[in-house]
């Protein structure tokens, strides 16, 4: 009984409060609550992480919380553990309250090595798989799915994006309840910046001088400046040849 041994471990791990301890002991006899409240972790929903208030892995609590924020900061990490310099857009609520915590020392402790290369294409899965179910929802059912979708209407870098099937026809909008359009155009900027593109405009791709810097030092060839579509397939053939099989 999974959800039994992980009732458990939270009653007598020391990590967890003597607030909440008491709470999951006032419902030790209730077998039927104490398996709502930890036969799952709380999910991600189209409109965030939302839940009842309460103890448990699938109750909204500082606990859970902390466990979603630390799973943005590994997968923002694993982009290859670059979030200096660039503060996050990130909106928080909890019990009706908007919170601010200290991000920098969140992130800043979670300095992890990861296989970025397999992170990604697996980070690229779960995206496709996201957005085709929120396309699903608004087609099938009629109703409203918000989700993060990259190059959405041509634009640069991922953008919150809510598809409404209410009506006749599927509409589409980025979302700017939280950030307006030009501050998320200018934190995408700054993020690809950090993966070594300086910029994307008429159909081509031009890498940072940094980016071209590092690959002399490390791999002793010169980088291109620009990529233009037309050529990415020579590009990357290019990077295949000089750099990745040279490392196996």
């Amino acid at each position: 009984m999974e959800y039994r041994e992980r009732y458990e471990g939270w009653l007598n791990d020391p990590y967890f409060d003597e607030a909440t301890k008491e709470e999951l002991r006032s419902i030790a006899e209730d077998d039927n609550e104490i398996k709502e409240r930890f036969y799952k972790d709380l999910e991600f929903g189209s409109a965030g992480l939302r839940g009842i208030i309460g103890a448990g892995t699938n109750r909204m609590n500082i606990y859970t919380v902390r466990k979603a924020t630390q799973g943005l900061a590994n997968y923002i990490i694993s982009k290859e553990g670059q979030t200096e310099n660039v503060s996050q857009m990130i909106h928080i609520q909890y019990g009706g309250k908007v919170l601010n915590p200290d991000m920098d020392k969140i992130f800043s402790a979670c300095k992890i090595p990861m296989p970025t290369d397999a992170k990604r294409n697996m980070m690229n899965a779960s995206s496709n798989f996201e957005i085709i179910q929120g396309i699903l929802k608004a087609v099938r059912h009629g109703g409203k799915a918000k989700l993060h979708c990259p190059g959405v209407f041509g634009e640069i870098g991922g953008y919150p994006v809510i598809l409404d099937g209410t009506g006749q026809d599927i509409k589409a909008c980025i979302d700017e309840e939280y950030f307006d359009i030009d501050s998320m155009r200018k934190k995408n900027r700054e993020s690809i910046y950090l993966d070594g593109i300086e910029n994307i405009e008429t159909g081509s791709l031009f890498y940072t001088d940094e980016l071209i810097e590092k690959f002399e030092k490390a791999f002793g060839i010169s980088l291109m400046k620009q990529v233009k579509f037309e050529e990415i397939e020579t590009a990357a053939q290019f990077l295949i040849a000089e750099v990745i099989e040279k490392q196996i």
